[in-house]
């Protein structure tokens, strides 16, 4: 059994001791959500680990594995266990890394779903999601090698239980949920919106540096320099002024803002979306609408300009 609620927050988002002094006596707290204990017989072994195995207590010339030995090491996906949750439909919940080591040794899975934030192809952090609902899971522990899953264990039952009802009705445990998921679907397509955005301005930045080393008129400089001028427009409706973001003057209501203010109301309660919530959910899908097609439009004269510059005998962008 695992208790479903929201933790508190620590007293400081760095130092756990908040501003009591460093004479505070603070310990971490149990893990929370549903807490697994498993033994491992030996650890999933690499390639190259198994290769070192075998070459310990040998004496004299060891030979040599082979090039393509070595380079299937090199290239190998290294092995792994992890803890996978599922529905009552079967369904995927989440997976979640766990040690792999001999002896025994403990998971704890927090209750969140598996993510769906826009990912950048330079960023190493995972897609964290919203909690799931409460109800009934299973869990087992897999384990991946040379490019498969195989199952560890049989599965598990795991009953998430709701730790105490609020002092006010809140909404029903359905909608509460379901705005999450709504809210991650959201998130995810503000996320791809803000990567294309970017991208397509440091695209068009670079194609007025190769235009300026090209054989082509001003006249296709000055179109790539409305585009960037365009973009720029969408970037501060997104994000804000830059210029007052730097001193932390206000801005207009942003996407950005509109969106953190939401992930704020819905993050830290289990009572539901308010009025509020929705409204502004419904305002960040119109704006966004509004947003991708004039981008889009940017976008589709910065390729025109693009093919311009390649026809001229000019750099190639890359895209």
């Amino acid at each position: 059994k695992a208790w479903w609620y929201i933790q508190r927050s620590v007293l400081d988002f760095d130092d756990k001791r908040g501003s009591q002094g460093s004479q505070l006596y603070v310990a971490p707290n149990p893990d929370f959500g549903a807490v697994f204990t498993y033994y491992l017989k030996n650890e999933v072994q690499s390639l190259e680990d198994q290769r070192k195995d075998s070459e310990k207590g040998k004496s004299g010339n060891i030979p040599f594995p082979g090039w393509e030995a070595l380079d299937d090491e090199t290239r190998e996906v290294g092995p792994f266990v992890i803890l996978e949750i599922k529905d009552q439909a079967g369904n995927i919940v989440n997976r979640v890394k766990a040690a792999n080591k001999k002896g025994f040794n403990r998971v704890a899975w927090d209750l969140s779903v598996g993510g769906k934030e826009a990912l950048r192809l330079n960023d190493k952090s995972e897609p964290e999601g919203f909690m799931c609902a409460p109800g009934t899971y299973s869990a087992s522990l897999v384990k991946f090698e040379r490019g498969t899953f195989t199952a560890l264990t049989d599965p598990v039952s795991v009953e998430v239980v709701p730790m105490m009802e609020g002092a006010l009705e809140g909404s029903p445990m359905s909608e509460v949920v379901a705005f999450w998921r709504s809210y991650e679907e959201l998130n995810r397509d503000l996320g791809k919106l803000d990567i294309e955005l970017k991208n397509a301005r440091s695209r068009t930045a670079r194609m007025f540096t190769a235009s300026m080393k090209a054989n082509v008129g001003n006249d296709l400089l000055a179109e790539i320099s409305a585009i960037r001028k365009a973009l720029d427009v969408l970037d501060s409706e997104l994000d804000g002024n830059p210029a007052k973001n730097q001193i932390g003057e206000r801005s207009k209501p942003t996407l950005g803002g509109r969106s953190f203010a939401l992930w704020r109301g819905v993050s830290t309660s289990t009572y539901g979306p308010t009025a509020t919530h929705k409204e502004t959910m419904r305002i960040i899908k119109k704006q966004m609408a509004d947003m991708r097609a004039r981008m889009e439009a940017q976008v589709a004269k910065a390729d025109a300009a693009d093919q311009k510059l390649l026809d001229a005998g000019g750099s190639w962008i890359e895209d």
